[in-house]
């Protein structure tokens, strides 16, 4: 299988306002060769005429592609955050009191709505433009349903205007100093509702760029890359991408991310060759500082 195969290099690209943006996402994996594939068995015979043993790899293949759906929402939340909010935009954490507490998911997701609903109103009377992400998230100590946001500071709102506007609870609105934490803390691993929608965003937000080139790196060097250090693979990133920063590296293994490989791929990986996702931040231009929003 692995002789058939060759890698792809796929990368997403946060921020087009900029000639180079922002933040990038670059990942090298093996493309394996093409798998039979399930659904045209599941097409071409019902579950009671199905083989067994093709009926459980069926339903086997079901249940992982869940966690891979769940898995590139919660990607594509991170992109699209990457794309839009700043340092100096808002960070909302949104909880309830006693007497507003909702039901259940469905309708926290509702009042979230509600409240950007009323944001958007206010925002557009002044002219201004609300751009927002959020998740709605159950707490891992008290059990209680809440929501996490980014919205952009110019949207014509101050701070204790936003907070007024929630009026269920407790509405903490801070500035965010810094993106990577910030998007991190609203997709908190683990915490996001299963198979339910990751997040809720504007529809006027710009979506990431995304390049794929099969013929930028050979498998010898994914190979050699996957037996490297991470500072190797650090430096081998920061002489092919010398305007950025490598923020983070990831080296995909089954055991530590259970459901974050397509299965044809995980194989690959046993057969010697890496998933490899690097992170890499714009270098800060010399002698600009980050302005900072205000009360």
């Amino acid at each position: 299988m692995a002789g058939l195969s060759f890698v792809r290099c796929k990368t997403f690209y946060c921020d087009s306002s900029n000639k180079k943006s922002n933040y990038i996402e670059t990942d090298l994996f093996l493309m394996p060769a093409t798998a039979p594939s399930l659904k045209r068995a599941k097409r071409n015979a019902g579950f009671a005429e199905m083989d067994p043993r093709m009926l459980k790899k069926y339903l086997e293949h079901k249940a992982r592609q869940q966690d891979l759906n769940d898995a590139r929402a919660r990607r594509k939340c991170k992109l699209l955050a990457e794309a839009n909010f700043k340092l100096g935009d808002y960070r909302l954490d949104l909880t309830y009191n006693d007497a507003h507490l909702p039901a259940d998911f469905v309708s926290a997701v509702k009042e979230m709505g509600n409240f950007l609903r009323r944001l958007k109103r206010m925002s557009r009377k002044r002219g201004k433009e609300l751009k927002y992400i959020g998740v709605t998230e159950l707490g891992s100590v008290n059990g209680r349903l809440h929501h996490h946001l980014l919205i952009n500071s110019d949207c014509g709102l101050r701070r204790e205007e936003i907070e007024e506007a929630w009026g269920n609870g407790f509405c903490h609105t801070d500035i965010n100093r810094d993106n990577e934490k910030a998007i991190g803390y609203l997709l908190k691993a683990g915490r996001i509702y299963k198979g339910a929608r990751v997040y809720k965003a504007s529809r006027n937000l710009v979506k990431p760029t995304k390049t794929v080139s099969d013929t930028k790196i050979s498998k010898r060097r994914l190979k050699d890359l996957t037996i490297s250090s991470e500072s190797e693979i650090r430096a081998y990133f920061a002489k092919e991408y010398p305007d950025y920063v490598v923020e983070k590296v990831y080296r995909y293994v089954p055991e530590e991310h259970p459901g974050e490989l397509e299965e044809e791929q995980e194989k690959l990986w046993r057969d010697g060759f890496s998933y490899l996702r690097v992170c890499m931040r714009l270098k800060p231009k010399m002698g600009k500082g980050v302005r900072h929003a205000h009360r």
